[in-house]
């Protein structure tokens, strides 16, 4: 196979809301990355038989699919937000987005809600968007630039650094330390080339680093220049169809010949196949040599991060996608477009254009399964060992991550929120009655 490569993604959305800069020589590395891929590996990706004996079902052919039962149960959607939203890593933006002190965004995933600003000394940090007083949003906005960061509920006030120094006519009240109310931390990651990324487990130390959950993909990332390029657009989405119904899609392009036709101009579709690595995934393909292509002739990197990130990387441009669950039935998908400065402003429209076909047809994909899913006629289906490897690897994660963290979950009697702060004991909130009622009322069977 040539070694003009690229890595494909789709992008599923539905009802629209309205560094280190690398030298030439790393530009070149990072192309050669990617490498000549042989034939044989296209057909045969190197995981696929352990793919196949881990989610084998009484000895039939491919490997089973989860059940549609946890493509529309409320209280499996709510699990997942436990079991995977609230670990891991998830990307957000880059840093020079963050221009001026005081500059900040918001970001969501699966309801909760992340505040990045740049503090006095230069530095984006990051925090829960919740007042320590009574839990309102810090930030209403998705971005804007400020000083301080006021709550606009009872005008508590917290520095630049999440420091609480306002909290009007508390004062005059018995043993109250601001110190003890400063904003929640968030974990956060950024790369070489100055993609943020955050985990929001509650613990001091997240339950494991960026590294060690996307091993290896630090490498593949530090060869991109994602500062060069200027954001055009950002939007988000709310579709009609469960989280995993649009990754699921994500993860293989099987259908894209039949659902994408000008996508399948741009890329070889016949030589796709995803490279599954733990945690992440690579889309790979030959690329168009048509110079006036809409992705251009050069080559990509397009990785999927599990549970919902995405980041596609072509030398005109890229974009990151952020997908979360709402509620079983619904999910939002947040986009940005960075587009190369040197392009015309058509050039610039027609690369932020070329996506968005490709999301409305995925779109129509995933509203009309998932209303199939949510019918009861469809229990099960079945995935092809190599050209939905990337399917199976996703719903296998899935599967081990939910499956533990429910045995966790049963084995104390409550639920382990890894987000939740506990409260400090100076709230003399410890056992308190109404903990105890909340308890015993969820674990009553009505």
């Amino acid at each position: 196979m040539a070694t003009n490569l690229a890595l494909i993604s789709r992008n599923l959305v539905c009802r629209r809301y309205d560094g280190f800069p690398p030298r030439r020589s790393s530009i070149l590395q990072w192309r050669r990355q990617l490498a000549t891929v042989s034939a044989s590996s296209i057909r045969h990706p190197k995981n696929a038989s352990q793919l196949e004996q881990a989610a084998a079902h009484d000895g039939a052919p491919g490997i089973a699919t989860l059940p549609a039962s946890w493509y529309r149960s409320e209280k499996i959607c709510q699990l997942e937000k436990r079991a995977i939203f609230s670990r891991g890593w998830h990307v957000t933006t880059v840093v020079s987005e963050f221009r001026n002190v005081g500059d900040y965004r918001v970001f969501d995933f699966a309801g909760r809600s992340v505040l990045l600003v740049k503090g006095r000394d230069g530095n984006v940090k990051a925090f829960h968007n919740v007042c320590r007083h009574r839990a309102y949003p810090l930030k209403t906005q998705s971005e804007g630039c400020s000083g301080v960061i006021s709550c606009g509920y009872h005008a508590w006030t917290f520095d630049l650094a999440g420091n609480l120094i306002k909290a009007p006519q508390f004062d005059s009240v018995p043993g109250f330390d601001k110190k003890e109310h400063g904003l929640y931390p968030v974990h956060m990651h950024i790369t070489r080339g100055g993609l943020i990324f955050v985990n929001l487990e509650a613990s001091e130390t997240p339950s494991v680093t960026f590294e060690e959950h996307f091993p290896g993909m630090a490498a593949l990332l530090d060869g991109f220049d994602f500062q060069r390029y200027e954001l055009r657009k950002k939007s988000v989405h709310v579709g009609e169809f469960n989280w995993k119904t649009r990754m699921d899609g994500y993860q293989e392009c099987y259908h894209c010949q039949v659902a994408h036709k000008a996508l399948s101009k741009s890329f070889s579709i016949k030589e796709y196949f995803v490279e599954n690595h733990a945690n992440y995934s690579q889309h790979i393909a030959k690329a168009s040599t048509n110079d006036k292509d809409v992705y251009g002739s050069g080559n990509a990197l397009f990785l999927f991060m599990f549970p919902g990130s995405a980041l596609n990387c072509f030398d005109r441009g890229w974009q990151r996608s952020s997908t979360a669950p709402i509620d079983a039935g619904h999910t939002k998908i947040a986009m940005e477009y960075y587009v190369d400065p040197d392009l015309s402003e058509q050039e610039k429209d027609d690369f932020v254009e070329s996506f968005s076909e490709v999301f409305w047809e995925d779109c129509a994909l995933c509203t009309q399964a998932q209303m199939n899913l949510d019918a009861g006629v469809y229990e099960r289906g079945v995935l092809h060992p190599s050209v939905e490897s990337g399917v199976a690897a996703l719903q296998a994660q899935t599967r081990r991550l939910v499956l533990e963290h429910a045995a966790l979950e049963e084995s104390l009697g409550h639920e382990v929120n890894p987000v939740a702060v506990r409260p400090r004991a100076t709230l003399n909130t410890t056992k308190s009655p109404e903990d105890s009622l909340y308890a015993r009322l969820e674990q009553r069977e009505w």
